[in-house]
C-alpha cells in the first residue's frame, strides 16, 4: 500500500476518535451542567406572590400564633389581642415567598435533624387561600453564615442565609409590638402624664391643630408646641429592650411594684385608640431600667430609664421659657416701682431717645444704652421658675411693672412674695400661675442688676 494511502487512513481513524471522544465529553458535561442547573432549581425553595398571603401561622418556643391580614393590617387570631410589629410578619410573608436555599446537607434523618436543631424546629406556614407553604427553621451554623432548613414534602437539609435565617427565626418578642405606644405621633390626639398623686401634664390637640391644655385651669400658661411634640415623638418611637411577662393579673401588679406605680401615662389616638401604661422604678437594676405595664394587655416591658426620663418632668418643662416677650418698639413708658423705689423711663425706640427720672441714658453714650437695653430685656423676657396654678397670692405687690405703649393701652406686672425667695406674678391683676426665684430678679443678668448697672453709670457720670 502506498505511504500517502496510508497515511490519510491513519488520519481519518484520529479524527474519527477525536469526534467520538468529544461528543462523549460533551455530553458529560450537558449531563453535569444539567444536574447543576436541576440542583439549583431544587434551592429555590419557594416562589410565590408574598401580597397575596392573608394568614400565617407560627409555632415556636413561646406557643403556636396565628394571624390573619384584613383591612391592610395584621391580627392575631388564638390568642388575647395585643398589639402586633406590622412590619415582622409582612417581612416573613416577603422573605420566605423568593427564598433560595445556599447549599444542602442532603437527605435528612433523625440524627441530622437532632443536630441541626430540626428536630424541635421553629414552623411557618404562610397561605393565600389556596396554596400553603412551610418551611421548618433550625439552629444556625457553626460559622454563624447559615441557618439549617427543611420545606414541607422535602426531606432535604437546606442551608438558607444567615440574614434570611435570622426573619425567619421567629419569638414572640419579634411578632409582638415592642412599641412603647403604637400609634404614631401624628396621629396622637391628647396624653396625660402623672407622678403618684399629681397630674404632670393633660394637652390635647385643639380645632387649630395645636397642642393645648385640656384643663381651664392651665390655660393661663404659654404651652410651647414644639416641647409637646418632641416629648410625642420620643413617647411613639420608644421601644421596649425585652418583654417579661404578659397578662398581668391585678392581683400581681405587686410583683412589678405596679400596685403603687412612679407614673402613669395615658395616650389617645385620632382613631379613637386608648394606651394605658404604668411605669415603676423595680429591682436592683432599676436606675438602668424601669418596668412598663400596659393595663389593657396586662403585657409588662423593660426599657431604658434614661429613656423614659418624660415621666419626671414638670408641667413647666412643656412651656415657653419666659412669661413674656416684650418689644421696646412696642413702648412708650416703662414705670417700675421696686419696693417703693419708684423709677421711671420714657421710650421713643425711633429716635433712640430715652431718659430714667428724668436723665438721658443716651447723651451718656453707648455704656449707659447698653445698660439700659439690658434691662429692658431681662425684664420684658424674664423666666419663671416654677408652675402653681392652684395658688392664691395674698399681700401687696414689693415690685410692680407698668407698660404703656405706643397704642395707648398698659400692662401691668405685680411681683408678691410667697416665701422669702419666691414671688407669685401677677399680670393685669390676674395671677399668671408662674413664680418667679429672687435670683431672676436681682440676680447676675437680672433686670434689677443692670438697673443697678445703669443707676451706677449715671451717678459716676453726672457728679
Amino acid at each position: 500500500m502506498k505511504k500517502p494511502i496510508i497515511i490519510a487512513i491513519i488520519l481519518f481513524i484520529l479524527a474519527a476518535a477525536s469526534c467520538t471522544a468529544f461528543y462523549f465529553v460533551k455530553q458529560a458535561q450537558d449531563e453535569k451542567n444539567s444536574s447543576q442547573s436541576s440542583k439549583l432549581n431544587s434551592y429555590k425553595l419557594f416562589n410565590f406572590d408574598s401580597s397575596t398571603v392573608k394568614k400565617v401561622s407560627i409555632s415556636c418556643a413561646d406557643g403556636d400564633f396565628s394571624f390573619s391580614y384584613n383591612d391592610s393590617k395584621w391580627s392575631v387570631d388564638n390568642v388575647d389581642d395585643y398589639p402586633l410589629n406590622q412590619d415582622y410578619l409582612t417581612n416573613v410573608c416577603t422573605y420566605m415567598s423568593t427564598l433560595t436555599a445556599a447549599t444542602d446537607y442532603g437527605k435528612a434523618n433523625d440524627s441530622k435533624k437532632a443536630s441541626y436543631g430540626l428536630d424541635k424546629p421553629i414552623k411557618i406556614t404562610c397561605d393565600n387561600g389556596s396554596d400553603k407553604f412551610t418551611i421548618y427553621v433550625g439552629k444556625m451554623t457553626p460559622s454563624a453564615d447559615y441557618y439549617y432548613v427543611m420545606v414541607e414534602g422535602n426531606d432535604t437539609v437546606f442551608a438558607v442565609d444567615a440574614l434570611n435565617g435570622s426573619v425567619l427565626n421567629a419569638s414572640e418578642s419579634l411578632f409582638k409590638s415592642n412599641k412603647l405606644v403604637t400609634c404614631s405621633d401624628s396621629d396622637v390626639q391628647s396624653f396625660n402624664i402623672s407622678r403618684g398623686d399629681q397630674e404632670i401634664l393633660d394637652v390635647q390637640i385643639d380645632s387649630n391643630d395645636l397642642w393645648a391644655f385640656s384643663q381651664d385651669k392651665y390655660k393661663i400658661l404659654s404651652l410651647d408646641n414644639t416641647k409637646v411634640a418632641t416629648a410625642i415623638s420620643v413617647i411613639t418611637r420608644l421601644e421596649a429592650e425585652k418583654f417579661i411577662t404578659a397578662n398581668l393579673p391585678k392581683n400581681e401588679y405587686s410583683k412589678y411594684g405596679f400596685d403603687k406605680p412612679y407614673a402613669q401615662l395615658t395616650v389617645k389616638s385620632k382613631s379613637g385608640n386608648s394606651t394605658h401604661l404604668l411605669f415603676s422604678y423595680f429591682g436592683d437594676d432599676a436606675d438602668k431600667y424601669t418596668y412598663v405595664l400596659n393595663t389593657d394587655s396586662g403585657q409588662v416591658g423593660t426599657f431604658y430609664t434614661s429613656d423614659v426620663d418624660f415621666i419626671e418632668k414638670n408641667v413647666g418643662d412643656f412651656l415657653v421659657d419666659t412669661v413674656q416677650q416684650e418689644d421696646i418698639g412696642k413702648a412708650s413708658k416703662l414705670d417700675l416701682n421696686y419696693n417703693g423705689k419708684l423709677i421711671s423711663f420714657n421710650i421713643d425706640s425711633d429716635k433712640t431717645q430715652y431718659d430714667v427720672n428724668g436723665t438721658d441714658i443716651d447723651a451718656l453714650g453707648n455704656d449707659a444704652l447698653g445698660f439700659f437695653y439690658n434691662f429692658y430685656t431681662a425684664l420684658g423676657s424674664i423666666k419663671f421658675s416654677s408652675v402653681d396654678v392652684d395658688a392664691v397670692p395674698s399681700g401687696e405687690p414689693s415690685i410692680t411693672a407698668d407698660y404703656t405703649y405706643k397704642d395707648g393701652s398698659h400692662k401691668t406686672m405685680q411681683f408678691i412674695k410667697s416665701d422669702d425667695t419666691n414671688y407669685w406674678l401677677m399680670i393685669n391683676g390676674k395671677y399668671s400661675g408662674y413664680i418667679i426665684r429672687e435670683n431672676y430678679i436681682t440676680g447676675t443678668s437680672a433686670f434689677m442688676y443692670w438697673y443697678n448697672k445703669l443707676d451706677s453709670f449715671i451717678a459716676q457720670s453726672t457728679t
